[in-house]
């Protein structure tokens, strides 16, 4: 591989795929609506000698520009990945070191555990700010029926309405009202994931898992901002309450790494290679 990565680059295209959601989608957390479009950055990578690396990047044009003539060997190397100036187009830089071994990617990362991925609709946003609690479970009753629709047996829930958008129990209580309902529509087979972007403390995310044990939470995406000793009490909480449902089978399956917890109670590992315990997803 490194003789393949030593010719530099020659140019780097960048692409911006749009499209348009089934339905409109609304607020997170932090961040008010989020409408009916979506967009996202690719990133092709080119060498002198025809290798090509594809995947996610916001670089922009005066980043990528100090990028050409630049050996794929001074922004990237095994096993670590990317150095600080080859972080900006990461994700192509892993597609271009693969190729330079003829390997897919998954392969060049040790081809471990299941090759089946699940899936998830992530669109269970926070719709409901005007709507009453009969209101509000019935949106989100046919939300879930448009990802079924759609294929999805499984559904990430936005929540965190008490950090902006609502009064501080009010949101927290309706939050609790989405995510047995979605449970109930979803049934019994469903893995129902939530994600706080990171706008809880960890007494409210406790509270919440404990409110929601009837619920079975697959995972607790982002409760509070990363800290080390709120990770610590958080993990030792979990451990109290016992595994979450198919901890073992995830382990087998080796989507679980045995060796901590970060501050996403993550079931799944993050696509970005190099990473642990953390979970891709939008905002």
């Amino acid at each position: 591989m490194a003789d393949a990565l030593t010719q530099p680059i020659v140019s780097i295209e960048k692409v911006v795929i749009r499209g348009r959601r089934p339905r409109n989608i609304g607020s997170n957390a932090r961040i008010g609506v989020h409408g009916d479009r979506v967009a996202d950055q690719v990133v092709r990578i080119h060498t002198k000698n025809g290798l090509t690396g594809i995947g996610w990047s916001g670089i922009g044009a005066d980043k990528a520009e100090r990028l050409l003539g630049k050996s794929p060997l001074d922004l990237f190397q095994l096993p670590k990945g990317s150095n600080d100036s080859g972080l900006p187009v990461d994700l192509p830089l892993w597609d271009l070191a693969a190729k330079a071994e003829d390997l897919p990617l998954y392969k060049l990362l040790g081809n471990r555990g299941s090759h089946e991925v699940e899936l998830y609709d992530g669109s269970i946003y926070i719709d409901d700010l005007d709507a009453s609690d009969g209101e509000a479970v019935e949106i989100f009753h046919q939300e879930v029926r448009t990802g079924q629709a759609y294929g999805y047996n499984n559904f990430k829930i936005k929540i965190g309405r008490g950090a902006r958008w609502m009064p501080y129990r009010q949101g927290l209580d309706r939050d609790l009202l989405v995510i047995h309902a979605v449970r109930e529509f979803a049934g019994p087979d469903a893995k129902v994931l939530i994600d706080a972007n990171n706008s809880t403390v960890m007494n409210t995310a406790c509270e919440i898992l404990r409110q929601c044990e009837d619920v079975g939470i697959y995972w607790f995406e982002e409760p509070f901002p990363e800290d080390a000793a709120f990770n610590e009490a958080f993990k030792a909480f979990i451990g109290e309450s016992g595994p979450p449902p198919g901890y073992f089978d995830m382990v087998e399956r080796g989507w679980i790494a045995m060796r901590g917890l970060q501050s996403t109670v993550g079931r799944s590992p993050k696509s970005r290679p190099g990473s642990r315990m953390r979970i891709l997803a939008p905002d």
